[in-house]
């Protein structure tokens, strides 16, 4: 079995007690994904709309303040954001509310006011160009998640970061008898999970300085000349310039 993000070889490593679905772990990167197919495009709409009316105020509200700390310190009069997978636009409307130009991406249409910001498509996109890109509990969905970001970086200026929340398996599958008890895997959406090493290799893929915060966000960098740091207050993440930081590093080649 071949590993999706970077080729190399994978082997079994478990099976979902629900869906039955094998589940793949690679002997490189440790990318952990399903080959089995997921759900179509009707029944994940099904799905995802019933979590915009459970959660109408998007996936990841609580780390909203957080990620809107960092632009606050990237110190430019004006940004431009996309959103990758943006759901039913609540984050859209978080930044815009925040002055900060905001478009979105998600196949499955937006049916509120925020319609107007969302295209289905990168393609469609009117902008070609965004200080940042942020995606929000979507690579975990993605078949091939090293070709999504290869596709995305294109949109990304020079100087611009990609912002992946995810939670990564370092901390959450220690074992394999962590496996049944962790609510990830039981989402039949879900068909890839990132390690900590499957990031650095993407970034050394891609040439990108890697920060990983609380085993759950993860900055891929264009820029070498900035580190991410934590207020005295615990209470918000910062950028801050500087060339070298344990937080902050180019993985070199694997």
């Amino acid at each position: 079995m071949r590993c999706p993000v970077c080729d190399s070889n994978s082997r079994y490593f478990f099976r979902n007690r629900e869906t039955k679905r094998p589940f793949f772990r690679c002997e490189k990167c440790l990318y952990t994904f399903s080959t089995e197919q997921k759900p179509n495009f009707e029944e994940a709409k099904g799905f995802f709309k019933a979590q915009w009316e459970e959660s109408p105020d998007g996936g990841c509200p609580d780390s909203y303040p957080l990620f809107y700390a960092l632009l606050e310190s990237v110190g430019r009069p004006s940004l431009k954001a996309l959103d990758f997978g943006c759901g039913n636009g609540e984050f859209i409307r978080f930044l815009r509310n925040k002055g900060i130009e905001t478009l979105g991406v998600d196949p499955i249409p937006v049916e509120n006011d925020m319609k107007p910001y969302v295209y289905s498509t990168l393609d469609e996109l009117p902008e070609k160009r965004f200080d940042v890109i942020t995606a929000f509990e979507v690579f975990e969905h993605l078949d091939r998640p090293r070709d999504t970001l290869s596709q995305l970086l294109p949109f990304l200026d020079q100087n611009g970061f990609v912002f992946i929340a995810t939670t990564l398996t370092n901390r959450a599958l220690t074992n394999t008898r962590c496996i049944p008890y962790w609510l990830y895997q039981k989402d039949a959406t879900h068909i890839g999970f990132f390690h900590e090493r499957t990031f650095e290799w993407l970034a050394a893929r891609f040439n990108l300085e890697i920060h990983i915060l609380r085993h759950c966000f993860v900055v891929l960098d264009k820029s070498s000349q900035r580190l991410i740091d934590v207020d005295p207050q615990g209470t918000k993440f910062i950028f801050r310039k500087e060339e070298h930081s344990y937080l902050a590093r180019r993985p070199g080649p694997f």
